[in-house]
């Protein structure tokens, strides 16, 4: 492809990956806008987990059926739908007040999210050669990091200055215009490398390849895995972090967001760098190994250690967000672990059992808070350390999980 034929396609993949990139700075804006969203609603920690973490329900439930449908009908369309009723998703949750409209409206921003990083895939399969199909997943994930940095410094810069709720209006517009954007640029063309074959499985098919992937114990124990290292994640750069580093650490809204902004930098930074990284050592299993020992090691200082400076804090959150980035080396284990016409639905298994972390684990976070501190909306340092627990916890089973249950690939398919 010369440069004058590469020029639409890849507008058409930055608008996709787009749309990845704002589906995340969607996720972690409740973790900067948590404590004027508990004052506003007279919210309780418990309720708060249970709000953001209703993101994930029907965001890991649709994971299958979004790759059966984007395999079958127009990308631009289901794209450009899904998108605007994401943003209108984000409207209503920025005017209501009732508790139940808030969770369904996250409920509904989870379900429309789930098509942008499969329907950015599915454009870089469709419109790019395959040779450059691991370099822009690579950047994808880069994409959502970014959004996740982007979104954690606009909302504790635009919050300090403007009401919650204003800043979601505006969000939910800028959601529109990326919308239409989509409607105008996008075309669906089909890349000539693309099983015809693979177009006609039907979706019964699918749930015939699902029981497949769940009898093979080694994507089992991937998946595992993934669980247990993207909760951290979850727990803390999505949602319960900034108000840990107020309690604990005594930062203001804006050094505690930059702080968790590092996380993010260090997965953007790591998932294409370690992904690299495997390949070119021919080693998967070891790199899971460090990434968990890492986030061991930097969560126990960062929630443990008392008077660390925002220098160290940052520091080590990016060796956090760096070990997490190992993330995209669980989904080439996958690919090295599973037959190839069942490798599409083993990833969406993976990447189902992380987002999973989110649905069960932010709101046990909000749990054990209120447990340990019943009687109170403003939470102590010891009441967040209780509760922040379950971090370390996480990586010291993942730390398991890779010694003993997953077995080394040296970067070769069956």
């Amino acid at each position: 492809m010369n440069k004058t034929s590469l020029r639409l396609p890849i507008i058409i993949f930055l608008l996709s990956a787009g749309f990845y990139f704002y589906q995340f700075l969607v996720q972690v804006s409740l973790g900067v806008v948590s404590d004027s969203l508990m004052q506003d609603l007279s919210l309780k920690a418990t309720m708060l987990g249970v709000i953001s973490s209703a993101f994930y329900y029907l965001y890991v439930i649709l994971q299958l059926p979004v790759g059966f449908v984007l395999d079958r009908y127009s990308t631009r369309k289901i794209l450009f739908g899904t998108m605007l009723l994401f943003s209108v998703s984000i409207f209503i949750f920025a005017v209501s007040h009732n508790i139940l409209i808030l969770v369904l409206m996250r409920i509904f921003m989870g379900a429309f999210s789930a098509f942008a990083f499969v329907g950015a895939l599915v454009v870089i399969n469709n419109l790019f050669p395959l040779r450059f199909y691991s370099l822009m997943a690579g950047i994808t994930e880069m994409m959502g990091a970014l959004g996740a940095i982007f979104g954690t410094a606009l909302f504790a810069m635009a919050t300090k200055y403007y009401p919650w709720r204003e800043v979601f209006v505006v969000l939910s517009i800028l959601g529109v215009i990326l919308a239409l954007l989509i409607r105008y640029f996008m075309r669906d063309e089909r890349n000539h490398h693309q099983n015809k074959l693979q177009q006609s499985i039907s979706l019964l098919s699918q749930i015939t390849y699902f029981k497949s992937v769940l009898a093979n114990k080694q994507i089992v124990a991937i998946a595992m895995y993934a669980f247990l290292l993207w909760a951290p994640v979850l727990i803390f750069a999505s949602l319960w972090g900034i108000p840990f580093l107020d309690s604990n650490h005594q930062l203001n809204l804006a050094q505690a967001a930059s702080a968790i902004a590092f996380i993010w930098l260090g997965i953007a930074i790591g998932s294409p760098l370690l992904g690299w990284l495997s390949e070119k050592i021919k080693l998967r299993r070891v790199l899971l190994i460090v990434g968990a020992l890492i986030g061991l090691i930097g969560s126990a200082i960062v929630i443990y250690m008392d008077n660390l400076s925002w220098f160290a804090i940052s520091g080590w959150l990016f060796l956090i967000g760096l070990s997490a980035g190992v993330q995209t080396i669980s989904f080439a284990i996958t690919r090295d672990n599973s037959e190839k016409s069942v490798r599409g639905v083993a990833t969406a298994f993976v990447n189902m059992a992380a987002v999973l972390s989110g649905i069960l684990l932010q709101p046990l976070a909000g749990i054990l808070l209120d447990l340990h501190a019943p009687h109170t909306k403003v939470y102590s340092s010891a009441d967040y350390r209780f509760a922040l627990v379950i971090i370390p916890a996480c990586y010291i089973l993942a730390l398991i999980t890779s010694i003993f249950f997953i077995k080394e690939t040296r970067c070769q398919c069956k």
